[in-house]
């Protein structure tokens, strides 16, 4: 095993430790204030994005060293994720523009996008997307069928049917506050499942 690895493997359980402290920290703050503070997602961000940064340039700067032949520096060990950091980097700046682009358009709100970039900064994988996305979908189709069992089935139809006639509502910032659901808390059991039993 690399130098690299076993210092992974040695910090594996303190970080998820710290990272699940974070999340439970935000899923109370969003339903106590239902606000997601920039004091919990700016730093996560920043460090995290910063770090895929740096194993990036650290990962592209020994290849560097490797292409120029320099053998007196063999000393650099190279860890088995350092061939996984273009790829991560790429993805985690998709995730960001995405998340980003989500917040603008007023399908999401901002502490939720920043919480997202977080997350998408510590598991920048296709992986961690798809779970993501199959968790969100399964809560929120449990959610609305929880608030529609206690409705009578024309009261529900005629929603729909007022729905289809106004058409589909545009995203709007009013409408996301007025009508916008809280969805820290899914996004954050989303990140502490795969945490602990996927990463």
């Amino acid at each position: 095993m690399a130098s690299g690895d076993a210092l992974v493997s040695a910090l594996d359980l303190p970080i998820k430790v710290i990272v699940t402290s974070w999340l439970l920290a935000i899923a109370y703050q969003d339903m106590r204030t239902q606000i997601v503070p920039n004091a919990l997602t700016l730093p996560a961000m920043a460090l995290l994005g910063g770090w895929r940064i740096v194993h990036w340039a650290l990962y592209t700067l020994r290849n560097v060293i490797i292409r120029l032949s320099m053998s007196s520096w063999n000393w650099i060990q190279r860890s088995t994720s350092d061939a996984q950091a273009p790829a991560a980097l790429r993805f985690m700046f998709v995730a960001w523009v995405l998340c980003f682009a989500l917040w603008e358009l007023h399908v999401i709100r901002g502490g939720d996008a920043k919480l997202l970039m977080g997350l998408f900064a510590l598991c920048p994988s296709l992986d961690f997307a798809l779970f993501l996305i199959a968790v969100v979908f399964i809560l929120s189709m449990a959610l609305l069928l929880l608030r529609l069992h206690t409705r009578a089935p024309q009261e529900i139809m005629s929603a729909v049917v007022k729905w289809v006639k106004e058409g589909p509502p545009l995203f709007t910032q009013r409408r996301l506050e007025e009508k916008g659901e809280r969805y820290a808390w899914v996004y954050c059991l989303s990140g502490v499942v795969y945490l602990w039993l996927l990463w």
